[in-house]
């Protein structure tokens, strides 16, 4: 494994303020029981690797109301490097420990970004099957109290294929902010924080009330079934 890694729990009660690190460690009892649980091991499986000299963090926040452990790679100055000489078990998962580095000289690596939005889906193929997956369910969904004929459907899934359009626009707007917050860690982990709405759309789908496709089903419903006369049009 290249690069030294180091994990390190950030407890997030709240969106920091003006760029502020809430940190809050845990006591070691706490880290040492974690460390042996499960849940750990899977963790640990799904860490990226660290970049050349860099380092890994796992942040656990909130979102959504439960507790998530995201993983944040980040390099340091040259002179800010340690070179772990002895580190002789690296098929081994590393524990969490509690000596974190120098966040303020760190710069976090290009893909926090696409890991804290899109989660492990890492090509963007993969993001569009997820994404078509969601419009197809949703499509489904729908259909049980309403029968679409085939030309409904296929301009619910044009709609649909908008919105998800418009929501990767959104995600390539927020790639160029982060490219330039990203290299101090106070306003790159602020940056990746002000992604959790996206990664919330991604794993629900862009298909809210205000979406294309929502805009779309309201007026398929409120015109009248195929074959059907509107009220006076024989007048």
């Amino acid at each position: 494994m290249s690069g030294h890694l180091l994990a390190v729990v950030i407890f997030m009660t709240a969106m920091p303020q003006q760029g502020e690190v809430r940190r809050q460690g845990p006591d070691r009892k706490t880290v040492q029981a974690f460390n042996r649980s499960k849940h750990a091991q899977q963790v640990f499986r799904r860490r990226p690797e660290p970049p050349p000299g860099g380092q890994v963090i796992a942040v656990m926040t909130n979102h959504d109301r439960q507790r998530v452990i995201r993983y944040i790679t980040i390099t340091m100055p040259e002179d800010q490097k340690k070179k772990d000489e002895n580190d002789k078990d690296d098929e081994e998962p590393m524990p969490l420990v509690f000596m974190p580095p120098n966040l303020q000289t760190a710069v976090l690596e290009r893909e926090n970004l696409d890991r804290w939005v899109f989660d492990e889906d890492g090509t963007a193929e993969q993001r569009w099957k997820h994404l078509k997956k969601l419009l197809d369910d949703r499509i489904a969904a729908d259909s049980l109290g309403h029968r679409f004929t085939p030309a409904e459907k296929a301009r619910l899934r044009v709609a649909g294929k908008g919105d998800i359009k418009r929501f990767l626009d959104q995600v390539e707007e927020e790639r160029k902010r982060f490219e330039k917050e990203r290299r101090s860690w106070r306003t790159g982990f602020a940056a990746l924080r002000r992604l959790d709405p996206l990664a919330t759309i991604y794993a629900e789908g862009p298909f809210g009330v205000e979406s294309l496709y929502a805009k779309t089903l309201r007026r398929i419903k409120a015109e009248p079934p195929p074959g059907e006369q509107l009220p006076g049009a024989d007048r």
